[in-house]
């Protein structure tokens, strides 16, 4: 199958092949910041939800696990 995205202003989809018969499912919603991943198997079309997480607060992380430089070392940078 191939890999797809589709999106609306309520709702965006991703879907990937995710090998060994599963295509994953990525849905964000956008208003509520949360996203949900689904893992389908296509043999059979069960639906298992994986994980599901409110993006809110770590979109409020300035930097997390990056190599340097770091958003702050460039702001820096280009403040001088």
């Amino acid at each position: 199958a191939q890999d797809r995205t589709v999106s609306s202003p309520e709702l965006v989809a991703m879907s990937y092949d995710a090998g060994d018969g599963r295509q994953q499912i990525t849905v964000v919603d956008p208003r509520q910041r949360v996203l949900a991943v689904y893992h389908v198997d296509r043999a059979t079309g069960a639906q298992a939800l994986k994980s599901v997480r409110n993006l809110n607060w770590d979109l409020m992380i300035e930097d997390f696990n990056s190599d340097k430089p770091t958003p702050r070392e460039v702001r820096a940078l280009t403040q001088r």
